[in-house]
């Protein structure tokens, strides 16, 4: 069966830059029979899709078409999962509002609404491990836009955890010690155990 594990980073990343994510692929890639891919959608800056809840949708737009394509090319017993960081946690959640599956997720630090309804979208996912931190110094909610749905503004799942309780989504706080945004991209004996915990999670059968 095909598996892919997609890897996206959060706001403020220039694709011309090293991303974690291209870190993590090259040193876990022989650890798992995953494919690991990094995948960069362009810098969004972070002030901007704070602000603009047009900026928001492009930016879920653009993964759609992305997700869709990847979905046809692992073929229909095909599983994506995915570690998906601060904007790029909010993109999976808004995903699964418009039907796009996924296997296994890995929610890190991100800017979802901490009251995101996983019941709604139960269908479209196996299992979520959401990992956040009190003291995330990065993420802030954004206001409503009119006609907006409220769980598509930007909220503080990754400093608050889920609040809606789910059988197959996990709340992890502090994983392995981590306490910031961005401590889980740094080098450490700590960060090993965490990606290898991770991916030996993934490669776990369905729900």
């Amino acid at each position: 069966m095909n598996h892919a594990a997609v890897l996206l980073h959060g706001i403020e990343a220039d694709a011309k830059d090293r991303l974690w994510s291209e870190e993590v692929e090259a040193k876990y890639q022989q650890i798992t029979p995953i494919s690991l891919i990094t995948r960069k959608y362009g810098y969004v800056g972070g002030y901007r899709v704070w602000f603009s809840a047009f900026q928001r949708k492009e930016a879920v737009d653009h993964e759609e078409a992305y997700f869709r394509g990847l979905q046809d090319d692992l073929g229909p017993n095909g599983r994506i999962s995915g570690a998906f960081h601060s904007l790029g946690a909010y993109i999976f959640t808004a995903l699964l509002k418009r039907g796009v599956k996924f296997h296994r997720v890995a929610h890190l630090w991100g800017s979802t609404v901490s009251d995101f309804n996983w019941q709604a979208v139960e269908g479209n996912f196996d299992q979520v491990r959401v990992c956040w931190s009190p003291n995330d110094e990065i993420l802030t909610a954004s206001s409503v836009a009119v006609g907006e749905d409220p769980e598509l503004a930007l909220g503080l799942m990754g400093k608050e955890g889920p609040s809606v309780i789910h059988p197959r989504v996990e709340s992890i706080k502090d994983p392995h010690g981590f306490t910031s945004h961005n401590q889980f991209m740094d080098y450490t004996a700590e960060q090993d155990r965490f990606w290898k915990d991770i991916f030996g999670w993934m490669e776990g059968g369905p729900y």
